[in-house]
């Protein structure tokens, strides 16, 4: 009877562990096959965000009717962008030391909020008072570093409440044009100073190296690869991102058998080594502009182009710039022609100066109603 009674209580024991098991198995395949497909859709689901596309606006604003900012907003929103670059220059916000004139870019920033735009602000320029004695030109470097970084503070302040959190500093500091006798060592140093005043203002910036222009072995500047390792020598540079601006026109950037400035920002591009070198391999590029100055009626020769040449340019590097992980924004340049223009540098619009539109219009709305898959 002891023994009877003996394998009666061993019965349900053994029963009982092998229900124990057979729940285990069961839990543990039922959350097996979640987590994997779960892990499979987020995999399948990961896109990277969209591109900032925008219009290069520059200084085409500096004393604009309200009428006229609004137009430059509705037209950045009809073409599917959501981005403006806009000049804000120390010349025009301090004119004299001490007493600034906000007027101008607090009509522009409030248009855009309207809109739904982002601002990435162009601090550059220096005021005479600042300038370097001696320097006669607007584009002189300030003489000091210090008062620079006063002023980009002061314009973070205003306006990172306002929206603005993304800046670049400077326009083209590596060539003559916009920085007279480039040095990136002196270049280097206002950005050491200015950024730390700035996020001392708002912790939350993008800040962008300045927009680095391509430059020819014949020409008056430094080339972006070497001027982005001397100015971010000992890790100066505490920067978010490098602007350039890898204009091709008369060709497209995809050419091939001939190196164009876009082959400087892609992956092995010399401008990519540098930033890569002294800035880190996550730093994107921001393309702060592209575009190409249309031709007058029966012009030939020079490197202005035919309108649908324009759009041509255009689309195939904003085609390119989305499907590069790297690039980090994309600035169409400009929004119109100026009046009455002689030189190419006033016909880049992708609006003719009386407000119609050339087919660069239609190409950039066109790729941008389109999904992005490679980002």
């Amino acid at each position: 009877m002891g023994s009877s009674g003996s394998q009666d209580a061993a019965g349900p024991r053994r029963r009982g562990w092998v229900l124990f098991a057979l729940v285990l198995l069961a839990l543990a395949v039922a959350s097996a096959i979640p987590l994997g497909r779960a892990h499979q859709r987020t995999e399948a689901q990961q896109v990277r965000p969209a591109l900032p596309v925008g219009l290069n606006l520059g200084r085409q604003l500096v004393g604009a009717s309200g009428a006229q900012v609004d137009a430059a907003m509705r037209d950045v929103v009809e073409l599917g962008a959501s981005w403006v670059r806009v000049d804000f220059a120390w010349t025009d916000l301090e004119p004299r030391r001490g007493r600034y004139d906000w007027s101008t870019t607090d009509r522009i920033v409030a248009a855009a909020a309207e809109r739904g735009v982002h601002v990435l602000a162009l601090l550059t320029y220096t005021p005479p008072w600042a300038r370097a004695p001696g320097c006669e030109r607007f584009a002189c470097p300030p003489a000091s570093a210090a008062a620079f970084a006063a002023f980009a503070a002061a314009t973070v302040a205003r306006y990172a409440p306002r929206g603005v959190t993304s800046y670049q500093l400077w326009n083209e500091p590596n060539i003559d044009l916009f920085w007279p006798r480039p040095d990136p060592a002196a270049y280097g140093a206002l950005v050491g100073a200015a950024v730390p005043a700035m996020r001392a203002e708002h912790a939350h910036l993008r800040v962008l190296l300045g927009g680095l222009a391509y430059t020819t072995p014949a020409g008056d500047g430094i080339a972006p690869p070497s001027f982005v390792r001397r100015a971010c020598a000992d890790q100066r540079c505490d920067v978010d991102a490098v602007g350039y601006d890898p204009y091709t026109y008369p060709e497209v950037p995809s050419v091939t058998g001939v190196t164009t400035p876009w082959n400087l920002l892609t992956a092995g591009g010399a401008l990519r080594r540098s930033v890569d070198q002294v800035l880190g391999t996550d730093v994107p590029i921001w393309v702060s502009e592209f575009g190409a100055p249309v031709q007058r009626p029966g012009e030939r020769g020079g490197r202005a182009v035919s309108e649908q040449q324009q759009a041509s340019i255009i689309g195939t590097g904003l085609t390119l710039a989305r499907q590069d992980p790297l690039v980090g924004g994309f600035f169409l340049n400009a929004w119109r022609d100026d009046a009455g223009a002689a030189s190419p540098a006033g016909r880049f619009g992708l609006w003719r100066a009386d407000g119609t539109a050339r087919p660069a219009v239609a190409e950039v709305a066109r790729l941008l109603a389109q999904p992005s898959s490679a980002r």
